[in-house]
């Protein structure tokens, strides 16, 4: 019963993430790949991702239907509950953030600070998968794909 009332509003939710998934679906066909039939074009990957998210969301916009998830006050409730509005409000603050301090020392601390929020134990692992991560983009995009980060 906890759970069914806390997942309240799911179909709601999932209806408005396959409203945006199509814009970029719309987007993604413009690119040269797998829909203008050329498999190893530069587009394949998104349109094959594009496709499989609206796929699984349509799956799991059913599933939800057929257990009756689809309370329209549960779901303006779950989106502006304490955690989401703060989570957002991170996100905010890290794109602000990000100007002045650069991608490597922004990103370290929201990874580290959302994933603290989000669970208070262990802030050691913590910072050492933020670390981690921040060290795998970094090599990746600036000595693989040789793009400069903010």
């Amino acid at each position: 019963m906890n759970e069914e009332r806390a997942r309240s509003g799911e179909v709601f939710f999932l209806g408005g993430l396959l409203l945006l998934l199509l814009a970029v679906l719309q987007q993604a066909a413009k690119l040269r790949g797998v829909f203008q039939g050329i498999p190893a074009g530069a587009g394949s990957l998104a349109q094959l991702m594009v496709v499989g998210a609206i796929l699984l969301v349509i799956t799991l916009a059913i599933q939800a239907r057929r257990l009756h998830r689809d309370n329209i006050a549960g779901a303006i409730s779950y989106l502006f509950s304490r955690d989401v509005v703060l989570l957002l409000s991170a996100v905010i603050v890290y794109g602000l953030v990000l100007v002045h301090l650069g991608f490597a020392i922004s990103t370290f601390l929201f990874l580290l600070g959302t994933m603290f929020f989000l669970d208070k134990n262990n802030l050691r692992q913590k910072a050492i998968i933020s670390l981690g991560t921040v060290l795998v983009i970094v090599v990746v995009f600036t000595f693989l794909f040789e793009v400069v980060l903010p």
